[in-house]
């Protein structure tokens, strides 16, 4: 994580920069600061309230300008991806195993053309990439529009409704980019994983997912973790996920821990936090069991994915009785 962190920062964070600076330019600031004028005066503020109307147009134009700057910061991002899995795929299945002790087994590392693994990887050029990218100033100034009319539908206090207006503004954009473009890095690096795994299947038999288990791991990710995998399958998590897969010797076995052991010995406090009152009084009675946490579905850009399902995606009607416990 440490390697993947330091190329993120080095790569994404010109673009971060920019957007706070989109955002956080005296222009938008002297608008948002004029709609919660307006609301202290009891004034609606309504989708065509001139001032909601400038502001729209102005976030549209300054993050217009941020896009080519995302657009060029996930070529790099799918780089340190790939060079991650490079370095990585050997340090995490062959710890301790140098190239001489290969050799006397008559085995060779095999190394990929990285050019290669990255035309095969190249989700930053792909169109579904390109349709995100293209979209991304339009989705926020969406945002904008949303807050506002759903404060208007549930009757929001006007000076309510312009404090959410600015959180919106000041948060949702960084936030949407970081998350497709770290996604974008740790998808790149997984199946940068696989392709070195496949590349040296005379030496590996199968890999094992891992997750970073702690208190930010999400139910699905503590489900698989310790699960066996096909080589040539690529790890499958969610948006942001850090899980990975080691690969195993052939001969050889490697002793790691299931998520559902790691979880089982937790202490109840640490259990209710991790999976939520209501997911945790529904396990506790055997109503759901941690593989129910496993949602899989497919991401227009990133392909097969899974994330942590919902008490109603496991119990459908019966999740009621667990939603306040």
């Amino acid at each position: 994580m440490r390697l993947l962190d330091g190329n993120y920062t080095r790569a994404a964070d010109l673009v971060v920069q920019a957007i706070s600076g989109a955002t956080g330019n005296p222009r938008t600031k002297s608008l948002l600061g004029l709609i919660e004028s307006e609301a202290a005066k009891g004034i609606a503020i309504t989708p065509d309230h001139p001032a909601v109307r400038l502001l729209r147009a102005e976030l549209q134009e300054q993050l217009g300008a941020v896009r080519p700057l995302l657009n060029n910061a996930a070529g790099q991002l799918q780089q340190t991806g790939i060079q991650a899995g490079s370095t990585l795929a050997r340090q995490l299945s062959l710890p301790g195993i140098g190239d001489s002790a290969l050799a006397q087994i008559g085995v060779a590392w095999k190394t990929p053309d990285p050019e290669a693994v990255a035309r095969l990887i190249d989700t930053a050029t792909s169109e579904a990439w390109q349709r995100e990218i293209k979209r991304f100033s339009a989705n926020v100034t969406d945002d904008i529009l949303k807050v506002v009319v759903r404060g208007m539908v549930e009757g929001l206090n006007p000076l309510t409704t312009a404090r959410a207006l600015a959180d919106a503004v000041e948060g949702l954009p960084i936030n949407r980019a970081g998350t497709m473009m770290r996604t974008l890095q740790l998808s790149s690096y997984r199946k940068s994983l696989t392709t070195y795994h496949m590349a040296n299947a005379d030496i590996f038999s199968h890999k094992i997912r891992v997750a970073a288990l702690d208190g930010r791991t999400c139910m699905s990710c503590v489900a698989l973790h310790g699960t066996t995998m096909r080589l040539d399958e690529d790890v499958a998590d969610h948006h942001n996920g850090r899980c990975s897969a080691i690969a195993v010797v052939r001969g050889m076995s490697r002793d790691i821990q299931t998520g559902t052991d790691w979880f089982e010995a937790l202490p109840e406090n640490r259990q209710r936090q991790q999976m939520g009152g209501g997911a945790f009084a529904a396990w506790k009675e055997g109503a759901i069991a941690l593989p129910d946490f496993v949602h899989k579905y497919d991401d227009a850009i990133f392909g097969p994915m899974v994330r942590e399902a919902s008490l109603k995606q496991m119990l459908g009607p019966d999740a009621k009785a667990y939603y306040r416990r």
